[in-house]
C-alpha cells in the first residue's frame, strides 16, 4: 500500500486490492478487475499535491461502488469525454479535469464478505477528513457518515 493512505488510514491493511494507472490508452486494467463491490481512491500522478487545510495529499477522489467495474468504467468515460478538444465549451467535475492534466492513479480496496461498500467509504473519507480537515475535493458531497 502506498505511503500516503497510510497517512490517514494507518491501522488499514486491504487483504486484497489492486492499483493502475487511469491511462486514456489503456481501458484493460478496468476490464480485467473482478465484479466486487468496494472503495476506489484516485490520486494523481504528478505533483503538485492538492493543498488541504490541514497539509498536503495527491488525493483527488474517493468512491465506492457495489459494481466497482463499472463504475470505473463511468468515470474512465467521463475522462475521455473531457480529452475530447469538442468539451472545451461543456462542463466536467473538476475531479476529470484534474485527472485530464495530472494524471490519475487508482487503488482499489475490495470489501470482505458482506462489509458494506457506503460503510468502507465513509471509513476512508472520515479518515481523510480528520487528517486533512476536509475531504478530497472531487469528492462534492459529505457522503460520510461521522460515527
Amino acid at each position: 500500500m502506498k505511503p500516503f493512505i497510510r497517512t490517514f488510514m494507518p491501522d488499514f491493511r486491504p487483504t486484497r486490492g489492486e492499483s493502475f494507472d487511469f491511462d486514456l490508452l489503456d481501458f484493460n486494467a478496468i476490464q480485467e478487475l473482478p465484479y466486487r463491490s468496494g472503495v476506489y481512491v484516485i490520486v494523481s500522478k504528478k505533483k503538485p499535491y492538492f493543498i488541504y487545510p490541514n497539509g498536503k495529499s495527491p488525493v483527488i477522489y474517493i468512491g465506492q461502488s457495489s459494481k466497482l467495474k463499472q463504475r470505473l468504467t463511468d468515470h474512465y468515460q467521463a475522462l475521455i469525454n473531457v480529452s475530447k478538444p469538442e468539451s472545451e465549451n461543456l462542463w466536467y467535475s473538476s475531479r476529470y479535469q484534474f485527472m485530464r492534466h495530472y494524471g490519475a492513479h487508482v487503488y482499489v480496496f475490495y470489501c470482505l464478505k458482506n462489509q458494506d461498500p457506503k460503510d468502507l467509504e465513509s471509513r476512508f473519507l472520515w479518515s481523510f477528513y480528520y487528517k486533512f480537515h476536509s475531504i478530497p475535493f472531487g469528492n462534492g458531497a459529505r457522503s460520510y457518515q461521522n460515527s
